[in-house]
């Protein structure tokens, strides 16, 4: 452990009067009358006939302080007249000046500036002693030792308590924002996010039939709309018989002789011409020609001519009523009648057996209820291209898969860059922290290490006795 001896204020009292005392018993005083002023340089008292000395002037009067051995230094003048002024030399010896100290300066003079080099020197002990006091204050002394330490401990507590905090918070459990943990955990659960929103949508695609967007599913919506398309489309047996038989009896009535037949139509026709008297006061039906000839027999030459000319109407009308097509070989419009219901019938059967090959029998749906039809494979092959082009280079679900995995890269490089970054950058400064804390505990250790022990008297005499 070092030891330093200083001199307190008190101790320095001591040493003023033991130097006040040296430095009289050095001068005469008939040498203290020529004395204008004084100077110290280093350990030598310079003493000065004039009032002001120049940087260039020349002390009239040297006193080396003890600190350092002056026997060998000024040896003894010859030629000496006593009460001159000794003067120094420029080979560092010394010489009678050839003046009277008596007549360049009085004692009371050299006494006033000695008084005042003392209260300068006593100002700057002051000075001294109030600065090491100061050094040596307590913790809450602005300036001292303590203080400073202090200080810079305080300072130095806080960046260790805010990279303490960093690196707790850094240390963190998931629940602490900005922890690693949590940082990872957030980059874990989102890459976790996406991973299953693509396992759900696989696990859609790859769903059962129920499951509405699967494969299956839409096989199935596809397979039920094509066996609706079948359904609407099937032979109807009943419908073509129902056409069938209300083409026959729209026949069998033309055939027949009641109400819609050809014949009726006939006969109401001819017995409307035959029967039929008109309002308008002329002859001009078969009936009024009857009663106009019955009523004039006189006029029977010329009723002939004009019942010729009925009879040939009449006729016109028969052949107009009964005309047939050009072309026929019927007889009659009844065996025409005939001949157009059997070709309706005929018709009616080709038509149907025409359309029998489009559509399925019985056996033949039921197969196609199980049968996976062409449009089924045609749609099953486009969703498996769809899914085939999903997950291809550059399709939703490949694109999906690349996130999420850039997810987990980028977030596996955050946490890389905040470890190689901040984390690197936080145990720097812990690291430098911890060498300064080393190098001020080892300062602290120096200073409490030293031992400050006041001298004593005799320490303090000692520095005045002759050797």
């Amino acid at each position: 452990m070092a030891q330093v001896t200083i001199i307190t204020l008190g101790k320095l009292q001591k040493y003023d009067g033991l130097i006040k005392s040296y430095i009289g018993s050095q001068v005469s005083d008939g040498v203290k009358d020529s004395f204008k002023s004084v100077a110290i340089d280093g350990y030598t008292l310079k003493f000065y006939t004039v009032k002001t000395p120049g940087k260039d002037a020349v002390p009239a009067y040297t006193i080396d302080l003890p600190e350092t051995d002056l026997s060998n230094l000024i040896t003894k003048m010859t030629g000496a007249v006593a009460g001159d002024v000794v003067v120094a030399k420029a080979d560092g010896t010394v010489a009678d000046g050839g003046v009277k100290l008596a007549d360049l300066a009085k004692t009371t003079e050299v006494e006033t500036k000695i008084s005042e080099s003392e209260g300068k020197q006593n100002t700057k002990i002051q000075a001294n002693t109030d600065a090491i006091a100061k050094l040596n204050g307590a913790e809450d002394v602005e300036g001292s030792v303590d203080n400073k330490i202090k200080t810079a401990k305080t300072a130095l507590d806080g960046e260790i308590a805010a990279n303490k905090k960093v690196l707790d918070k850094l240390d963190g459990t998931v629940d602490t924002d900005g922890s690693v943990k949590k940082q990872i955990k957030t980059a874990s659960d989102a890459l976790q996010e996406q991973i299953t929103a693509n396992k759900n949508v696989l696990d859609k695609l790859d769903g059962e039939v129920s499951v509405e967007g699967s494969v299956k599913k839409q096989i199935a919506d596809v397979k039920k709309e094509l066996e609706q398309t079948i359904t609407d489309s099937e032979y109807n047996d009943t419908e073509v018989r129902g056409l069938i038989t209300a083409n026959k009896t729209a026949i069998d009535t033309l055939n027949g002789e009641g109400a819609g037949s050809v014949k009726k139509a006939i006969d109401d026709a001819f017995n409307d011409f035959s029967t039929k008297v008109s309002d308008d006061g002329v002859v001009n039906t078969y009936k009024e020609l009857i009663d106009y000839a019955a009523a004039h027999k006189g006029e029977a030459a010329t009723m002939a001519g004009d019942i010729a000319a009925n009879k040939t109407a009449i006729a016109n009308l028969d052949k107009k009523v009964g005309n047939l097509p050009e072309g026929t070989d019927a007889a009659t419009v009844v065996d025409y009648a005939d001949k157009v219901s059997a070709k309706a019938l005929a018709d009616a059967k080709k038509y149907s057996d025409d359309l029998a090959p489009n559509y399925a029998t019985a056996a033949q749906g039921a197969k196609a209820d199980t049968a996976l039809q062409e449009a089924d494979v045609a749609a099953l092959r486009t969703d498996v291209a769809d899914v085939k082009a999903s997950l291809a280079d550059g399709g939703a679900t490949d694109v999906a898969i690349k996130a999420a995995k850039k997810a987990g890269d980028d977030a596996a490089a955050a946490v890389t860059a905040l470890a190689d970054g901040q984390v690197a950058t936080n145990k720097s400064g812990i690291a430098t922290n911890a060498a300064d804390i080393t190098a001020i505990k080892g300062r602290l250790d120096t200073i409490e290490g030293t031992t400050y022990v006041e001298a004593t008297d005799k320490e303090i005499e000692a520095m005045f006795a002759a050797e």
